[in-house]
């Protein structure tokens, strides 16, 4: 019955099935379900939707302007080993770093009624560009 709807154009979640397939280039699982060998499939699709995930990421990342930090931090999507040896309370601080979740200029003179252009974003401490990682 669903399938059927499906093919009336209604929508449900076998939609959203077909939906899934066609976006992630499996348009050919829909179509010719019987000739698919479930087990070799299902490892396909998966890497396939976090392919598709880590390039997405990594683009956003690539051109969005407050993450210009981040993209130096973190170049690969995966966990940093380095993470689970540090203690809790550097691990707090790289966080708010590599977030840009700190109190440096660079971040805080983006917002409110007295932003600073990017550029004109110096140290409070040694009046330098605080942003050389930006």
């Amino acid at each position: 019955m669903l399938l059927e709807d499906c093919r009336n154009g209604k929508n449900n979640w076998v939609t959203n099935v077909k939906s899934l397939l066609e976006n992630f280039g499996f348009a050919y699982v829909w179509l010719n379900p019987t000739t698919v060998n479930p087990v070799s499939f299902h490892i396909m699709f998966k890497k396939r939707v976090l392919d598709c995930f880590t390039q997405n990421w990594s683009e956003s990342i690539a051109v969005s302007g407050v993450l210009s930090s981040y993209k130096h931090f973190k170049v690969d999507f995966e966990l940093e080993p380095y993470l689970d040896i540090l203690p809790k309370k550097i691990r707090f601080y790289i966080a708010k770093l590599r977030l840009s979740s700190h109190p440096l200029k660079i971040e805080t003179g983006r917002y409110g009624i007295n932003r600073i252009e990017r550029h004109e974003r110096l140290c409070d401490y040694c009046d330098t560009m605080n942003s050389i990682l930006y």
